[in-house]
């Protein structure tokens, strides 16, 4: 506790005369332990009666720590009884910080559990970029050409390649790294599928399964998803002549100690 705290307790009596009897309360403080004591009432009628007091530590006390006593006197000022010892510390009054502790807890708290959802949100961001998963079909026709090429298994945010041999009877998909590659392409990931950007054009937006425009030589690609989980609904087969690009879109007061005194 600290100067300007105060402590509640009670005092009981019990008068077993015909007449109201005056009981008054003093303290015997700590040394340098600065307090003074105040109580509801010092007239105690016949029978039981329960009253309150409060023990109030000045502002210039001392501080240290020291037994509290609380000691009850009749009208003649002989002690009737003490009340049980209560050990007081008396410090310097708290800091900002220590006084709104509780509040500063639950403000870090709540920092530590945003930091924590920011990274998570980033990190899912970062994995619904990535190509991983991705594999690219090239088609001439209503044929689907194989194999598929697969996008790199480590972390990109684009799946490039390019299309080798277009005019010959076997045309393939190529890494955009492989020597001689002109004409790179560029896969990324939207929600709905891919967007599908041509070394010149605009770029194209396609769902999962969906046949580009022509691209050279007459050829088109689809792309598949290796991530989607297993039941995702497939993309729905149109008429060759309706495939194509989907359209762009744009106080703690020091309170909380109690002291009991019962007369009997």
């Amino acid at each position: 506790m600290w100067a300007g705290s105060r402590i509640e307790g009670s005092l009981v009596v019990d008068n077993t005369g015909t007449e109201d009897a005056q009981v008054e309360l003093s303290l015997i403080p700590p040394k340098d332990m600065l307090a003074t004591i105040e109580q509801e009432t010092n007239l105690f009628p016949p029978g039981s009666t329960e009253s309150d007091f409060t023990v109030l530590v000045e502002e210039g006390s001392g501080f240290g720590t020291g037994p509290l006593l609380v000691q009850a006197v009749d009208a003649s000022g002989n002690p009737l009884t003490n009340s049980p010892s209560l050990t007081v510390t008396v410090r310097g009054e708290p800091g900002l910080l220590e006084r709104n502790w509780p509040v500063v807890s639950v403000l870090l708290v709540l920092l530590v559990l945003a930091a924590a959802y920011t990274t998570l949100r980033m990190s899912q961001a970062r994995a619904a970029r990535s190509v991983q998963g991705l594999s690219a079909q090239l088609h001439r026709g209503d044929q689907a050409l194989s194999p598929r090429l697969r996008a790199p298994s480590r972390w990109s945010p684009a799946f490039c390649f390019t299309v080798r041999d277009a005019e010959s009877a076997f045309p393939r998909l190529e890494h955009a790294g492989t020597p001689g590659a002109n004409l790179v392409y560029r896969a990324t990931r939207i929600p709905a599928g891919v967007r599908l950007h041509p070394p010149k054009g605009r770029a194209q937006e396609l769902r999962f399964g969906d046949r580009s425009a022509s691209l050279v030589g007459g050829l088109a690609v689809s792309f598949h998803d290796a991530r989607r989980p297993p039941g995702a609904p497939r993309a729905k087969e149109r008429p060759r002549s309706d495939r194509g690009p989907l359209q762009a879109k744009p106080e703690d007061d020091g309170t909380g100690s109690r002291m009991d005194i019962r007369l009997d």
